[in-house]
């Protein structure tokens, strides 16, 4: 995060002098309270209302805000007077509101007070604050979009030259958040791509460079010259956005030289991208040197995209990939080989026939997902039988999808046994390949009563899975009984003020099965409720033993699932606490599957991820071993998670 960015938000998230009065933090428990509540009706909105009047500065802060998460456009008029408010902190969480506010509506009058307010505004965070939104409203039109983009580049300028750095950042961010909604219909124009490459020069502070050049890939505009100046900058996260931006263009010319360069690079990130890239645009003209020499890179996640590529390389490969596949089987070094398995499914099926039972058979779960990935690919439909009778749910389900995929409804008897799971994932999975079945009669009957009992479960966290198996019974002509769906977001016990101070002195260490650690700082005046759910999980010891079950290099790791992936974790769900607060490296969120669907479940994001931004809770970030995030594969096991007050 920014010096200037971190220090302005210290100022708008942290308090750093409470009233004395109880009623003042009784005032602002309220707030906290109605807001996790989504009130509807005025006498639900009173305590909003009132802090908004309240001459306690975080009172105003928290009321604004709150108006924002209900993310109802009828507020707007409540929240505009707010833009006027005297302290910039106040201005600038009322700004965000707006934006908030029409995510889901009429962005019109949101968009008209935010034009206004930028002829008035002085401050420059405030201003960056006000462009950030503008450039994230709905757009409606061509004319709409032109607007926009023209207020967000002159905006990035000052009077004598570049505006100050915090609203550049902002300026920057609003058109990144233009581009990715609308350049693939309608194409920047020259003057703003122009101005976006002036805003990753050098001489620009980091956090500007970096915010810039996410918009020049968003814009899918850029041009080899001013990517090969990108790839001096010192800060890796900006050459690694070269590398994207060198595989997102169709056409580029110079695309060779930019990767040759790219991949050649001290950081592996950078290296991990330009991989990517090579092998989206380069490969299949170039050929596989350029993958087969990564095959011995020092970095392991490096090393794997170079596998998963290899199965584009044809036979000639073959003897490689098997050679890695046959590569001794451990608990915390089987990725080398699984990845190798799958690849050598696409090139050599049977070869990969004769390795399957070996990997089958593995003791580590992981491997055997694998092999079910493998035998799909290979279509080894006697493997896959095999393994959808595996113990393992995730086993399971990756065979049914291969199943699916080869036989379809000849596996039927199998997705009806599945049904009889308690693991949501794989239930999902069967509802899927039952649908259209020839034999409906057979199948109405099992899929009426998995979701009768999924339903009598009473989990929120099983909305997904009902849904599937809701949407086969409708397609098969059957009554889909009792399926009734539990709201998303179930309020929550919103902890007191001094509460929420204790968990900002808090820090969470995840101690790892292999021995290193990583630290946690909290945001509970943030997320409130999203953080005391953290803390009571943590407590518990609701993370010993789970993993990271996903590890996706340069975006997230996620972890915290009981059943190792997305569909099975701590119910009931809370609601989003969304905010000011970007998904930068080193940032943790709330994983979702839509609005106000957290079930524990956290990400944590190893590079900037701004197309997160507003769309997901970020309640925290790493203190201490960000580089042990970087090292992380997937299934990585967390032991436990220490929670210290610091004095």
């Amino acid at each position: 995060m920014s010096l200037l960015w971190s220090c302005a938000l210290l100022l708008l998230v942290t308090p750093t002098a409470l009233p004395a009065a109880q009623d003042s933090l009784r005032g602002r428990h309220a707030i906290l309270v109605a807001e996790d509540l989504r009130p509807t009706a005025a006498v639900g909105l009173a305590p909003i209302l009132a802090g908004l009047a309240s001459p306690d500065t975080v009172a105003q802060r928290l009321a604004v805000r709150a108006l924002g998460r209900l993310e109802r456009d009828e507020l707007v008029a409540d929240i505009a007077p707010l833009l006027r408010a005297g302290p910039a902190s106040v201005r600038a969480e009322a700004a965000n509101a707006l934006g908030q506010a029409a995510t889901r509506g009429n962005a019109t009058a949101a968009r008209r007070l935010l034009e206004d307010r930028l002829a008035a505004e002085n401050d420059p965070f405030v201003r960056g604050v006000l462009f950030r939104t503008l450039g994230r409203l709905p757009i409606r039109n061509a004319a709409e979009r032109d607007a926009t983009e023209r207020l967000l580049v002159l905006g990035s300028r000052g009077p004598g030259g570049d505006a100050p750095a915090a609203t550049l950042e902002g300026a920057a961010h609003g058109l990144g958040s233009l581009y990715r909604h609308t350049a693939g219909s309608m194409p920047p124009s020259v003057d703003a791509v122009e101005r976006l490459v002036e805003l990753t020069a050098p001489a620009q502070p980091f956090a500007v460079r970096r915010v810039a050049m996410s918009a020049l890939v968003a814009s899918n505009r850029t041009d080899s010259g001013a990517l090969l100046d990108a790839l001096r900058d010192p800060e890796w996260q900006v050459r690694r956005l070269v590398a994207v931006a060198a595989g997102a263009q169709a056409e580029l010319a110079g695309r060779e030289r930019i990767l040759r360069r790219a991949l050649a690079d001290s950081a592996p990130q950078v290296r991990l991208e330009a991989l990517r890239a090579y092998g989206r645009r380069l490969q299949a003209r170039d050929g596989c040197v350029p993958v087969a020499m990564a095959l011995d890179d020092p970095d392991p996640q490096v090393q794997l995209q170079a596998i998963d590529l290899l199965a584009g390389c044809g036979a000639a490969v073959a003897n490689t990939l098997a050679a890695i596949a046959r590569e001794p089987l451990a608990d915390g070094a089987w990725h080398r080989p699984a990845h190798a398995l799958v690849s050598l499914a696409r090139v050599s099926p049977a070869m990969t026939r004769e390795l399957l039972p070996h990997a089958a058979a593995s003791e580590v779960w992981w491997v055997r997902m694998y092999a079910a990935r493998a035998a799909d690919a290979a279509a080894d439909t006697t493997s896959l039988m095999r393994l959808a009778h595996d113990p393992r749910a995730n086993v399971r389900e990756a065979a049914l999808q291969g199943l699916r995929r080869l036989v379809g409804h000849g596996a039927d008897s199998l997705y009806l046994m599945a049904l009889e799971n308690p693991d949501y994932q794989l239930v999902m999975t069967a509802a899927a390949a039952l649908d259209s079945t020839p034999d409906p009669a057979r199948a109405v009957p099992p899929l009426q009563r998995a979701l009768l009992r999924i339903n009598r479960e009473g989990k929120e966290t099983s909305i997904d899975a009902r849904r599937a198996l809701g949407s086969t019974l409708a397609h098969l002509g059957a009554p889909a009984s009792d399926t009734l769906l539990t709201p998303h977001g179930a309020p929550a016990t919103v902890p007191d003020w001094p509460t929420l101070e204790r968990f900002a002195r808090t820090r969470a260490t995840f101690v790892m099965q292999s021995g290193r650690r990583f630290t946690l700082r909290l945001y509970p005046f943030d997320a409130p409720t999203n953080v005391a759910r953290f803390v009571r999980q943590a407590r518990s010891g609701w993370f010993n033993g789970l993993t990271f079950h996903r590890v996706v290099p340069n975006f997230v790791v996620q972890g915290g699932s009981p059943g190792a992936s997305e569909y099975v974790g701590d119910g009931p769900f809370t609601r989003d606490e969304l905010g000011l607060r970007s998904n930068l490296r080193g940032t943790v969120g709330l994983s979702t599957r839509g609005r106000d669907t957290g079930d524990g479940q956290i990400y944590i994001n190893l590079v900037d991820n701004f197309r997160l931004d507003h769309d997901y809770t970020v309640w925290g970030e790493i203190a201490d071993g960000l580089d042990v995030m970087d090292a992380l594969l997937e299934g990585a096991v967390i032991e436990r998670v220490i929670l210290e007050e610091a004095p």
